[in-house]
């Protein structure tokens, strides 16, 4: 997969990255949104277990914040 000068190559076809945002656009925006959030981890590359394990604690952690235990 490669972008360069605005365009999506990957081995089948090409894509205008613009029309490639705008379909992404009309999709989410059938969904009414409260929260959107994206995580990375910094500095080592976590096993996908290990992210997802990393994803339910900060969650119980959020939970507890705001209802408690």
């Amino acid at each position: 997969m490669l972008i360069t000068k605005g365009y999506f190559y990957n081995r089948e076809s090409h894509v205008n990255c613009q029309a490639l945002k705008d379909a992404w656009v009309t999709l989410l925006s059938r969904y009414h949104w409260d929260w959107f959030c994206t995580f990375t981890f910094r500095g080592e590359i976590l096993h996908p277990e290990k992210a997802s394990k990393t994803f339910d604690t900060l969650l119980c952690k959020i939970n507890r914040a705001l209802f408690g235990r």
